[in-house]
């Protein structure tokens, strides 16, 4: 699996609770479909402050991530514009613990 986690500065039009509810409600609609036709997996959404969120999208594989990221800029760049600034993206390789845990407890 591969993870990619950004961390974004909300436009202070985004920062107000309602807002920022239609922004996720509309990101939910329109942004995730995009991402999971590319092979997204999960996202995670966390407001870390008034004015920043981090997202956590998982990935079977690093080439589906940056095909995610590039359909979304092409797509819908436009609008996060007027929502977001990027601060921050890392990416790499993920470890779903649980599922390893599972698989180890399920072995007799």
């Amino acid at each position: 699996m591969h993870a990619v986690v950004t961390n974004w500065r909300l436009k202070a039009a985004t920062q107000d609770p309602d807002a920022y509810r239609l922004f996720v409600s509309e990101s939910a609609r329109i942004i995730a479909p995009i991402l999971r036709a590319n092979g997204m997996l999960d996202v995670f959404l966390i407001r870390t402050a008034p004015d920043v969120v981090k997202f956590v999208n998982i990935y079977d594989n690093d080439i589906h991530a940056e095909s995610a990221l590039h359909s979304v800029a092409a797509q819908m760049g436009t609008y996060l514009a007027k929502h977001l600034e990027l601060i921050e993206r890392t990416s790499g390789d993920a470890i779903d613990l649980i599922a390893m845990i599972d698989a180890a407890e399920s072995i007799p």
